[in-house]
Formats: C-alpha cells, structure tokens, sequence
C-alpha cells in the first residue's frame, strides 16, 4: 500500500510542478506514468480492484488540486473545497473508466480509451453549469508559447492529446526498462522523443519565427486603475473612482488613439439601463470623447435591466413592486456617436454568479440556498456573442469579460462574427499575490495563438498587458500596481482552422467515449455470462 500510495502522490507532485506560473511544462508528459504503473501493477486475483484504481487515483487528483489551486482560497473557502473534490472525484471516475475498459478489451482499446474519456470529460467541464476548464491539460504549455502554434487548428484540446499520447507511448517502453529489458525499449522511446515530441516543437518554432502579425494598426490605451477588490472599491465614491480613472487615462490620451480599455466592473455601482443616459459616470466617458472624437471606450460596469413581467429565467422580482429585473456582469462601448453598445458576460462562475443547475434546483429549495450558500438567483445572460464596432467599422471587438477568455470554442463565436481584435476585461484582484492572477494572463496567451487575434487586457490589479497574435507579451503590468499603457495592434481579418470549427477533438472524443462505454459494459456483461456457465 505504501509503495502505491508513493506513486498516486508522485503523479499528483508531477502535475503540480508542471503548470504554469509555479512549474516545468515538460513534466506534464511523464506526469501520469506513475499511476499508470500503479494501475497496471493492481493483480488480476486481488479484491476490490476498481475500488483500489479510484481510491489511488483520488489522491492523484486531489493532491493536485490542493497544491495547484490553493489561491482559490483568498475569495471562496468553500469554492477552493468544490474544486478539489469535484474534479478529483471526475478525474478518478476517467480512471476507473480505464480501468474497466482495459480489464475487458485490452490494453491496446484501454490506453485508447483512456485519450477518449479524459478529452471527453474537458469537453464537458468547457459546457455544464459547474464548469472549471482552469486544469485543462493543454493550458499547461502557456507559458511555453513556441512549442504551441499549432493551436490555431486545435486549441487545447491539441496540448491535452499529446500530454495523454506521449505518457501512454513511452509507457510501454518504461515498463520494460523496469522489467530489465533495456534494449527492447531503447528504439520506442526514440521513436517517441523524435516524431512525438519534437516534430511538433520544431514545426511550431518554425511557425513561430516566421509569423508576422496580420492587419490594420489600432493604437490602444489600457488601464489599471489598482483600486482593491474588498474595501476601496466599495468605500469610494463612484464618481471619485471614475474621476481618477479619466485623469489616468489623460496620461496617455491623444487624438490618434482608438481605444481606451478599462477593467471588468470599472463602474463599481450598478447602472440601470434605463436611465443610462444620465448617469454621471457614463456621462464623464462622453465628455471623454468628445474631447477626443476617434476615441472608443470599453470597459466592465454592472448593469440592472427592468421588466414589467418576468421575461428571462433569470429575472427576479423586485421588492414592494410589480416589476422584475436581471442583474448582468456587462461590459460597454462608449464613442462620439449616442448609442452605447452593450454586452453582458454569458460563461458564468458557478456560485458568486450563477446557481447551477438552476431550473432543477430553484423549485426544490427556493430561497434555501442563498440564504444558506449565497447561491441565488443567477445574473442575466445573452444567447449570442456580441461584437463592438468602431465609428468606420475597421476594427470590431470581442469583449470578452473576465472567466470568458479561458473557453476557446466560446471566444471563437465573437471571431466568427467578425471580431479582429480580443479585449479582456478582468478584476483578478480577488485572489491577492498568487499564481492564480498570473496563470489567467497566460491563458490569454492561448486564445492568441488559436484565433491569431491580437489581445489587449485590462485587470483592475494585474496583469494588465497586450498580446500579439503570436502570444507573446508585451508591456505587462506588475501586480498591486496603478498604470496606463500605450500599444500599437494589428487587427487580423483572417479566420483559423480553429476559430472556423471549433474544438473538433473533443467533439470526435467524445462520441468515441460513449462508444467506448457501451462496447465496454457489453462486453463485460458477456464475458460474465459466458463465465458462469
């Protein structure tokens, strides 16, 4: 037991060191060995063999995300105990998968098994209510931004295909240096360190080198206000805050600028919709543009929209009135021109912004669970994305709000509508100095490379920065730090594999993981008949 236990914690230290911001990448392709000898090392005549592959890869899972996602803390206990559990008991549950797919098909159909139900499950973490897509496999290579320009035709879901692939290829050959049986295994692992994994490194750094960015010049201002997410933003004023926002960006403003980007909620009291027009904050923006007619602003700000009757699953009734009201985390574009165009955030966090599972769990606990877990009624969505449009229409933005910017496929809707550049709008101030803010940069390095859109970010506290369209960043803004930056970036029209189709992988995946399922507990059920008589 203590020998397996060793390997169940060594896999869970490898993931660990590998992610970005705290490790080495390259770990992530001998990361799962040791609970691949753990579970091939489990015989055939011991008892309670699927048991014993769930328990051990348990603690695989779940010391990786206690080591891993730690800064979750610093906002929610309770958020930080739901990722641990959950995704250690989703991760074991592929294992145990494994397990059974090998014990009745093979080892061959098992290890392909194994590639189909992991990618199957990133899918659905990327599409249910408790989505977490933070741990995708293929997110670990964001710091290592050469080695993965091939993205642009098969986002991430490409970097969680070769961490398995290359794991199970040099598997075999490991356990037969094991077994003593050097030289049988020197040729497979050749094979693998040379067409596994250096082929797509030298394809990429080639890519990589002699990838110029695409497009018209949009010159853009980001700010970062710094303003502290627990106390300042909510004890000054919100006229003081917009007023001090203004006087930054005049640091950098002039008339040749199109856009002024500020952080998600910027505007930290909610703005009714219906009285937009003469709200003082909004209209300090307008005197913004006026005084500088090219100029766009995009920023986060809450918004309250009202109904006469409840018109969206999301409306809730407003107190001592017939009325209802959504709440949306939105984001805005204001310019010379009276119309401000609107977006609200629709990849929701499951908790502070929205109750999973709403339309089952609502009727059956009601107010229960708000008063309880503060999991009430969810903020407003908004079925398709939209894209903000500039005066002449040359550049068209994606705004993309906060938690947005880790869901390829879902970014890749604003590209197929025409949006040339990404703007991210972000707080990150809730997790204070972690790994946390620093890796959600990264993952913007990603979106990068897959839709070849050029990215300008705004977080409130860092990391503020721009991104070219082959990932790599510039002007990147110290944490706890108030700034304005200045960037010239290019606005690429063009359309990536990637951007165009999707996450085809895990589309593919997942209809091989039911395929698998069935074949595999028919099989199973044969193979018990079949021994019974």
């Amino acid at each position: 037991m203590a020998k397996r236990l060793l390997l169940a914690i060594t896999s869970g230290l490898l993931l660990h060191f590998s992610w970005p911001a705290v490790g080495f990448a390259p770990l992530l392709f001998i990361a799962f060995l040791p609970l691949l000898f753990l579970i091939h090392g489990i015989k055939p005549d011991e008892k309670h063999k699927g048991k014993k592959v769930f328990f051990y890869s348990l603690i695989t899972f779940v010391t990786w995300h206690l080591l891993a996602a730690w800064w979750i803390m610093n906002a929610d206990i309770a958020g930080y105990i739901s990722a641990v559990v959950l995704n250690g008991l989703l991760m074991s549950l592929v294992f145990w998968l494994y397990y059974q797919t090998k014990k009745a098909l093979g080892n061959f159909k098992g290890a392909l098994a194994l590639v189909a139900y992991w990618l199957c499950f990133e899918y659905i973490h990327y599409n249910w209510d408790l989505s977490y897509p933070w741990m995708t496999l293929g997110n670990g290579f964001a710091e290592y931004i050469t080695w993965i320009q091939w993205y642009e035709y098969t986002g991430v879901a490409g970097g969680s295909l070769w961490v398995l692939f290359t794991n199970l290829v040099l598997f075999k050959p490991l356990t037969k240096i094991v077994n003593g049986k050097r030289k049988e295994a020197l040729r497979p692992v050749a094979f693998t360190l040379v067409f596994v994994l250096a082929l797509p490194i030298v394809y990429s750094i080639n890519k990589y080198v002699n990838y110029t960015d695409k497009g018209e010049e949009a010159d853009i201002v980001i700010l970062q206000p710094n303003i502290d997410s627990y106390e300042e933003k909510f004890k000054i004023p919100a006229q003081e805050q917009v007023e001090g926002f203004v006087e930054l960006a005049e640091t950098k403003l002039d008339e040749n600028v199109d856009y002024l980007i500020g952080p998600e909620t910027a505007i930290p009291t909610r703005i009714w919709e219906h009285t937009m027009a003469y709200d003082m904050s909004v209209q300090s923006f307008q005197r913004l543009v006026r005084k500088y007619p090219n100029l766009n602003v995009v920023m986060g700000f809450s918004s309250g929209k009202r109904y006469y009757q409840k018109e969206t699953s999301t409306a809730r009734s407003m107190p001592n009135t017939d009325l209802w009201w959504d709440s949306f985390n939105a984001a805005m574009q204001i310019n010379k021109t009276d119309s401000i165009q609107l977006y609200y955030k629709s990849k929701l966090v499951a908790g502070p912004e929205m109750m999973p599972f709403q339309s089952v769990l609502e009727p059956i606990f009601g107010d229960y669970m708000e008063e309880k877990w503060g999991l009430g009624s969810s903020m407003g969505t908004q079925k398709e994305r939209s894209v903000f449009r500039a005066l002449d229409t040359t550049f068209k933005v994606a705004p993309v709000i906060c938690y947005e910017s880790d869901y390829g496929e879902y970014l890749s809707k604003y590209i197929q509508k025409k949006a040339n550049l990404i703007f991210v709008m972000t707080n990150d101030g809730w997790w204070g100095d972690t790994p946390g803010y620093k890796q959600h940069m990264l993952y913007s390095r990603l979106r990068a490379v897959e839709m070849r859109r050029s990215v300008a970010r705004s977080a409130n506290t860092g990391i503020s920065c721009f991104i070219n369209q082959r990932g790599d960043v510039m002007q990147p803004q110290p944490w706890d730090t108030r700034a304005a930056i200045r960037q010239t970036l290019k606005a690429n029209n063009q359309l990536t594999f990637y951007a165009k189709h999707g996450d085809i992988i895990y589309r593919v995946a997942s209809f091989l993981a039911v395929a698998f399922i069935i074949y595999t507990f028919v099989r199973g059920r044969i193979k018990d008949k079949i021994s019974l008589k």
